[in-house]
């Protein structure tokens, strides 16, 4: 039986953890001491269709403890603001022969781990679900969406990603993996007006100034995939060139046009809410920033994603000051004054 390590304990791994052994792979999980808590018992995975799963006995090794044996598979799920660290620390856990999948957020991480272990096989993982943490030891994936898996041909002929497939994650095989990272980089837009919003993700996306900011951001991310020649996969209901259209819509025609947008746990709000509430460093420059970095290589501006970077690392900034409310229409009304 193939071993599988995921690196990293947080929403993300822990959910992949769950599922993966809950379909009776080994699964074998590295983390945060604090973490440990998490996989000691009993482990509940559930998702927005209702399917549950409940897993025991998952091994948990905490930093600095010394591997238990070798592994196949190595899934990093660690964020891109802990990679570099997560490269470090990974090194005792990986042979000549295991196979090593970044699933981070954003453009170009997996070159950071391809120089870091040049002799592995690297490939780029996917994960375009929203999880969440209704419980201490519950894990709930809570919209729709996959794990996108870059094609990689098991010794039996068979694919990665039929192994790791179940109920609770549907995997899917990809042949050509980075014009879908574009379009999970368009959908990860949503995240950091999440943040600013304050509010779940579906009570946010029932708010058309928050949608029009995340339309007009997409908006930009499109134009700088279509000047270098990438044609952006379908990952949502509605083709990628479409969502920004159906965000602008008024909120009666969107409720019904966007409907499978709304079709999300109601509690749900994005990883980079949580860093922010946190007072973590968040990932925006790996997902707004790339675009901006992108469109200056062709000359391309990007101002309202560049107008986002700038108010999430304000908001990053602040101590332990209450944060200040967010408003959406006084945003679009600095981008419209910025045009003019």
């Amino acid at each position: 039986m193939s071993q599988h390590l995921i690196f990293g304990a947080g929403l993300i791994g822990g959910y992949m953890a769950g599922c993966f052994a809950a379909k009776g792979l080994s699964v074998t999980v590295v983390g945060r001491e604090s973490m440990r808590a998490r996989f000691a018992g009993a482990l509940t995975i559930t998702d927005y269709h209702d399917h549950k799963a409940v897993v025991t006995g998952l091994e948990f090794i905490a930093g600095g403890e010394r591997p238990s044996g070798d592994y196949h598979f190595i899934w990093l799920t660690v964020k891109c603001t802990s990679l570099d660290q997560a490269l470090i620390d990974l090194a005792p856990f990986v042979t000549e022969k295991t196979v090593i999948l970044s699933c981070q957020n954003g453009l170009g991480s997996d070159s950071q781990v391809k120089a870091m272990f040049p002799n592995n096989d690297v490939r780029r993982v996917i994960m375009t679900p929203n999880v969440a943490q209704p419980g201490d030891a519950h894990l709930h994936r809570g919209s729709q969406g996959d794990l996108l898996v870059e094609a990689y041909t098991l010794a039996n002929g068979s694919n990665l990603a039929d192994l790791v497939s179940s109920d609770l994650l549907n995997a899917r095989h990809i042949q050509s993996i980075e014009p879908y990272s574009w379009a999970k980089l368009q959908l990860n837009l949503g995240n950091a007006v999440n943040a600013l919003a304050n509010v779940p993700v579906k009570e946010m996306l029932e708010r058309r100034p928050f949608r029009r900011i995340i339309a007009l951001s997409m908006l930009e991310l499109i134009g700088v995939a279509h000047a270098k020649g990438i044609d952006l996969p379908k990952l949502a209901a509605v083709p990628m060139s479409w969502v920004p259209n159906i965000l602008n819509m008024p909120n009666f025609m969107f409720s019904v046009l966007g409907a499978k947008m709304l079709d999300i746990d109601p509690t749900v709000r994005t990883s980079m809410w949580w860093d922010l509430n946190n007072q973590r460093l968040t990932e925006v420059e790996n997902l707004n920033g790339a675009v901006v970095r992108e469109g200056k290589k062709l000359g391309i501006d990007c101002p309202v994603n560049q107008k986002i970077v700038d108010t999430i690392h304000a908001y990053e900034a602040r101590t332990n000051s209450p944060r200040q409310a967010f408003s959406a229409e006084e945003f679009l009304a600095d981008c419209v004054n910025r045009k003019q």
